[in-house]
């Protein structure tokens, strides 16, 4: 059940969806991943092309083409509807066109393409042929804002640490950095900060011969994203999404019901995990200064949280990926709200699976099997019979 209000903002009316049917726990949504892919890019051992390194973003293109963000390389490289290797583009580099950072991020502007990269955005025709990069404007802005999603106008949404993101401070204590939600023209120039918010807290942390500043665990953050015109941002810690137009004002409210989990009754089982993926891996003093985190008494938050993703999908959807708890190895499950506010149900995809796009009768994403060897997937979506 769903009731509809209207209440009055500062200058637009506000939309408000409440789900008040029974806890949104375990309701299907309308439609279905389906658990076997219908494409596989990547190889344990084989040819260079299809050995994939960090691999942060995937994206089908509009002619059956598949761009794969492989930042290991700094590149995105190029592979046919039938995933056999066409091609790359870029190369590590400063230059135009190339890529400086670990981490590459690919959006769709208009008919062209935006890849992400640092504090620039990297432009391709729609026959994806370089055309020029185009660096934030930073003459009116905040330092080192980084791109987040594009507007249905072209124009960008972007997040910037407050002060410049630079983290210090003595041993033994808690960092708490608010960030900007930025709306930029298309050109990459600062037209308003949209929002302010409180990002993750941090703590200061020195052990194992280093000193650093890693997340207090189990500490939710706010989530955004562009749809249409519009911001859509997730509240930290609740169940509740609200959209504000590209000039900050608030103009829809949707809220449903999910179980709290205390923080408390997770953290042993949570340390437990963590600890047992360090020791798989080669890095002893990664492990000895996460052992020494955890024994120290952190301000962990009363609630674990609720939602780790947001994604917008191709029918303006929202997905939102589920906080995983300690000891869950079966599938991982996406909450999915109408662009109306409505919540639909939830979604199941495999268990290794990152979700990167949602298309209209697709998703797709990378696998990352037990040896550590990347694959990017996709699998059909189809309405539930």
């Amino acid at each position: 059940m769903v009731r509809d209000s209207v209440l009055a903002g500062d200058s637009v009316p506000v939309r408000v969806i409440e789900s008040t049917a029974a806890v949104a726990d375990e309701r299907a949504a309308p439609f279905v991943v389906d658990v076997a892919p219908d494409l596989v890019i990547g190889t344990d051992a084989g040819e260079p092309a299809y050995e994939l390194h960090r691999v942060f973003d995937a994206m089908q293109w509009r002619d059956g083409r598949i761009l794969v963000g492989n930042s290991g390389t700094h590149e995105i490289r190029l592979f046919d509807a039938a995933g056999t290797y066409l091609g790359h583009l870029g190369r590590r580099g400063a230059g135009p066109g190339e890529f400086e950072e670990v981490s590459i991020y690919l959006h769709a502007w208009g008919d062209s393409l935006l890849a992400a990269d640092d504090g620039r955005a990297h432009v391709y025709s729609p026959t994806l042929e370089f055309v020029t990069t185009r660096p934030f404007d930073l003459s009116s802005g905040p330092s080192r804002p980084f791109l987040r999603s594009v507007f249905a106008d072209g124009s960008w949404l972007a997040f910037a640490a407050k002060g410049g993101g630079g983290l210090n401070g003595p041993p033994g204590s808690i960092i708490e950095m608010d960030f900007d939600l930025l709306h930029s023209s298309a050109d990459g120039a600062m037209q308003r900060t949209v929002r302010t918010f409180a990002g993750p807290t941090r703590y200061v942390l020195s052990a194992a011969g280093r000193t650093g500043f890693p997340f207090v665990p189990l500490t939710g953050e706010e989530l955004a994203g562009a749809m249409g015109d519009s911001l859509v941002v997730l509240r930290a810690g609740r169940p509740e999404l609200l959209w504000f137009d590209q000039q900050g004002r608030l103009v829809q409210v949707a809220r449903w019901s999910r179980r709290q989990i205390r923080s408390a009754d997770v953290y042993p089982a949570y340390i437990d995990s963590s600890l047992a993926s360090l020791r798989r891996g080669t890095d002893r003093r990664q492990e000895a200064f996460y052992a020494a985190l955890y024994e120290t008494d952190l301000p962990i938050p009363e609630f674990a949280p609720l939602y780790v993703t947001l994604k917008v999908d191709d029918e303006r959807r929202v997905w939102l990926e589920r906080f995983r708890l300690p000891g869950d190895t079966g599938p991982r499950r996406w909450d999915v709200i109408a662009p109306t506010g409505e919540w639909l149900g939830t979604v199941a995809v495999p268990p290794r699976f990152t979700l990167f796009r949602a298309g209209r009768d697709y998703v797709l994403g990378r696998t990352l099997d037990s040896l550590g060897v990347e694959r990017v997937q996709r699998h059909r979506l189809r309405p539930a019979r």
